[in-house]
């Protein structure tokens, strides 16, 4: 995702339903005839830690029948990272990490990376070391360069805390 985009998204991973809040026509209209239509907030609004960590079968069975799973899994855990990065929810780092470490899919192993040298706000070389070697092996992995230049920032930023 452009860093441009990135900010806007706030804590949203998709927005198929945010079209029909933000359209004009449908300004003032009451939705809420049918309890049955109305959407789960588990799945509406997931916890995003989790999101990060789930299998095909479970993103299947929690959101398989909503309107946004059509993208798959992917764009919606890269999206759960970014929103991470975007509440500041530092507490997430370790998990962030487990992910860009242990994730087969470069873009979220990068988007990982993102997220924590956004989250980390002193300088930890721990951190630091983790990032550097996921971005050694993507670097001999031959990733594309997108990928690596999220690896790269986040260094830069996690570096720039040491001053």
């Amino acid at each position: 995702m452009a860093d441009e985009f990135r900010p806007k998204i706030r804590n949203v991973i998709y927005g198929c339903d945010i079209c029909q809040v933000a359209c004009p026509f449908n300004r003032g209209k009451d939705f809420h005839r049918h309890a049955r239509m109305e959407p789960e907030t588990t799945k509406v609004r997931p916890e995003l830690l989790p999101m990060l960590t789930l299998s095909n079968r479970q993103f299947k069975d929690q959101f398989g029948n909503m309107a946004g799973a059509w993208r798959g899994k992917k764009p919606l855990q890269r999206n759960a990272m970014i929103a991470l990065a975007n509440l500041g929810d530092a507490s997430a780092v370790p998990d962030l990490l487990a992910v860009m470490s242990r994730d087969p899919r470069p873009m979220i192993r990068a988007t990982a990376a993102y997220a924590v040298g956004r989250l980390v706000r002193k300088f930890d070389e721990p951190v630091r070391q983790a990032i550097a070697a996921q971005y050694q092996k993507a670097r001999q992995a031959n990733e594309a360069p997108e990928f690596l230049t999220e690896y790269h920032r986040a260094l830069l930023k996690i570096d720039a805390l040491i001053r």
